[in-house]
C-alpha cells in the first residue's frame, strides 16, 4: 500500500457547499462537495467532516506514538483500548484486510 500524504494537512472553509483539503506541498488531495450543504442545514456537519480529514495525518501519528508507548506496559498490554488504537492504526493503512 502506498503511504499517505505527509501532513500537514489544512480546509479551505471559504465555501460552505465545497471544503477543499490539501498539504501545502503536495496541494490538494480531496475535495468535499455537496452542493445542498446550506440548503438542508449541513454546513456545518460538512466543515466538521472536512477537518476531521484534515486531522487524519495528525491523528495517526498520535496513535502509532500511544501504541508504541503503551504497548511497551506489560499492565497495560490488554486493556481493550490499546486494542482499539492498534486496529484503527491498521484500519488506516489498510492493513485491516
Amino acid at each position: 500500500m502506498t503511504k499517505h500524504t505527509p501532513g500537514p494537512w489544512v480546509v479551505n472553509t471559504d465555501d460552505p457547499t465545497c471544503h477543499a483539503i490539501g498539504s501545502e506541498d503536495y496541494g490538494r488531495i480531496a475535495l468535499l462537495h455537496d452542493p445542498l450543504a446550506e440548503e438542508l442545514q449541513r454546513a456545518d456537519q460538512h466543515e466538521a467532516d472536512a477537518r476531521l480529514m484534515a486531522a487524519a495525518p495528525d491523528l495517526l501519528e498520535a496513535a502509532e506514538e500511544a501504541a508504541r508507548w503503551w504497548g511497551n506496559q506489560e499492565s497495560l498490554d490488554s486493556a481493550p483500548w490499546i486494542y482499539a488504537i492498534r486496529e484503527a492504526i491498521a484500519r488506516a493503512k489498510g492493513e485491516d484486510k
